[in-house]
């Protein structure tokens, strides 16, 4: 009977992740690491296409080994379990997605509060780098005091709508979601009375 992932050994983890590096990264990558020879690593590093070996190691669920796999982003490990697949991926110098605010911050939050159409939605776009993520909420009025913002959040019918304006928003240039928090009820003390959204940054409006 095959031993689920989660189940197995440190030994089991760290040879399965090092079986499917030998079958995915480019031949002689890892020959070249493990020889320290910097030239030739540089050569087979040329090989790799950075944006299909980026949905190639998501699918596979190494770029968020502690995300559930059900959602097709990850390997569902423990943090401890992830470490040993870590140890390896950095041994070997593996490319990992750019995608630092998907995967830093909004994936765990939509874990932690989305439902399940936005997990199965989302999570995936994150792990593979195709959907890359931004942050939204510091502004021109409210750098590192969050809590001061100005942006408006206004409940129309289904809808919300959002005035404002935010800076030092990383990655925004090429996000395809934004993490926003807005002020939706103004009559509560500033630290209250905010809510976090989801933006699509190619919506009508955003700019």
């Amino acid at each position: 009977m095959a031993v689920d992932v989660a189940e197995r050994t440190p030994e089991q983890l760290r040879e399965q992740t090092l079986s499917w590096l030998r079958e995915n990264l480019p031949a002689g990558w890892m020959e070249a690491v493990d020889a320290g020879d910097d030239e030739a690593f540089a050569r087979v590093r040329q090989q790799l296409d950075y944006d299909e070996w980026c949905v190639r190691l998501g699918e596979a669920g190494y770029a968020t080994p502690t995300w559930p796999s059900e959602y097709g982003a990850g390997l569902s490990l423990t943090p401890g379990q992830a470490r040993h697949v870590n140890e390896v991926l950095g041994h070997y110098k593996v490319p990992r997605p750019f995608n630092i605010i998907g995967i830093g911050m909004g994936g765990p939050t939509v874990m932690a509060w989305g439902t399940e159409e936005l997990k199965h939605r989302l999570l995936r776009g994150i792990a593979t780098n195709q959907e890359i993520w931004c942050q939204l909420f510091s502004e021109p009025g409210a750098g590192s005091d969050v809590a001061g913002l100005s942006t408006r959040a206004v409940r129309d019918g289904d809808e919300w709508v959002v005035n404002g304006q935010k800076v030092w928003t990383t990655l925004g240039h090429v996000a395809r979601y934004g993490m926003l928090v807005a002020r939706t009820n103004p009559d509560l003390p500033k630290h209250q009375g905010l809510t976090y959204f989801i933006v699509d940054m190619h919506a009508p409006g955003v700019e």
